[in-house]
């Protein structure tokens, strides 16, 4: 079943980035983007298109089981390219899964990795199969996820069949199809899923629920997709996180097919929202800690970079959110409370505050976050 999504690329994000949300702690921030985003990879406005994004059922499609393993790979294939990326200081590479077109358009929509393409200043997709490279540009991302969209002009095949992630067990073998050491050649691989619902920080307070296979992991299969060797299903994308040649993550395929249906229509995954902030105790002369001090501000998220909020030294003393006083007296509440809640987009927070030996209020709002507002 086909189903066909209108995409307005990004004319919606222009929605203001900066989200609350996000303190960047140590081991607990989101380290997808430590390097910041900079350059010219960034995605055009006012597109407005249809795509085609298959959102398969499998079980519409058992003739494939009937299908050997090089059959297999040989279909799913040319849904599976190469993503190489440039900085100001280096190249890397990755692989990417095409995902949705446009024949008419001649435009191809690929998933790959945020990690991989963060901070990018050029980004460029090979074709596995004629080896054609192709200049890409973004339509959106989302760095909870790891995941990022992609396209190119020109007209790709997409062969992907989406495995309802409920019917994945432990034991089922699976297929790996990523870049060959970032030589732009397909690499097959085979295993088997160890584990399903592998719960992993996702940064900020989030987490994402993972599929671990015992495929190895490396820096070029990043983005790559991992299939069902039994007719060619897709699982799910290998993701950031794990180490070299060690079990790889894999974001499962109904975080995918979500998050890339949201992105096709809005350019944002919406709800998303970041604070961009580090703190630290602020301890007595008997070594018991009493407030928190804001340490640093990050290059993204924090809406208070320009002076008119928080600022670095800030001792936060509490908040008041939907009319309750929240008292802060150490790292571990201002988390628990502000990752324990909800919020919404709107929703607004009023921060105590001492600056400078005297006590005010700052209000903030959270507001929708966009990686590329930055840009």
């Amino acid at each position: 079943m086909k189903k066909i999504i209108k995409f307005f690329c990004i004319s919606s994000i222009m929605i203001i980035l900066l989200t609350f949300m996000g303190c960047n702690i140590g081991e607990g921030g989101n380290n997808q983007d430590n390097s910041g985003p900079t350059g010219t990879f960034v995605p055009e406005q006012n597109i407005n298109i249809s795509v085609e994004f298959m959102v398969t059922d499998p079980l519409l499609y058992e003739q494939y089981q009937t299908q050997g393993l090089p059959e297999v790979i040989e279909r799913i294939a040319p849904s599976v390219v190469g993503v190489s990326v440039s900085t100001d200081n280096l190249t890397a590479s990755g692989t990417g899964i095409v995902v949705a077109n446009n024949e008419s358009e001649e435009l191809t929509f690929i998933v790959t990795s945020h990690s991989l393409i963060a901070g990018a200043k050029n980004v460029t997709v090979t074709d596995f199969a004629t080896g054609k490279e192709y200049s890409a540009s973004p339509v959106g991302t989302d760095p909870q996820t790891d995941i990022c969209v992609i396209k190119i002009s020109a007209f790709l095949q997409k062969s992907i069949i989406y495995a309802q992630s409920s019917t994945l067990k432990t034991g089922t073998e699976i297929l790996s199809l990523s870049n060959l050491m970032g030589s732009q050649k397909i690499f097959a691989s085979t295993g088997i899923i160890g584990a399903t619902d592998f719960i992993m920080s996702a940064g900020e307070g989030k987490t994402n629920s993972l599929t671990l296979t015992n495929v190895l992991w490396t820096n070029n299969s990043v983005g790559g997709g991992i299939f069902t060797q039994d007719g060619g299903y897709l699982v799910g994308m290998i993701c950031t996180g794990s180490t070299p040649n060690m079990p790889a993550y894999v974001i499962s395929s109904d975080t995918l097919q979500e998050v890339c249906t949201e992105i096709l229509e809005t350019g944002v995954v919406e709800g998303r929202y970041k604070l961009g902030i580090s703190v630290a105790d602020n301890k007595s002369g008997w070594g018991i800690t009493e407030s928190v001090s804001i340490i640093q501000l990050a290059n993204d998220g924090c809406m208070y970079a320009d002076g008119a909020g928080l600022k670095e030294g800030d001792i936060i003393e509490s908040f008041i959110y939907d009319g309750t006083t929240y008292q802060i007296n150490k790292t571990e509440d201002l988390y628990g409370y502000l990752y324990g809640f909800e919020f919404s987009i709107g929703d607004k927070i009023i921060f105590n505050i001492e600056r400078t030996g005297t006590r005010t209020q700052i209000e903030i709002t959270i507001k929708q976050y966009n990686y590329f507002d930055y840009q």
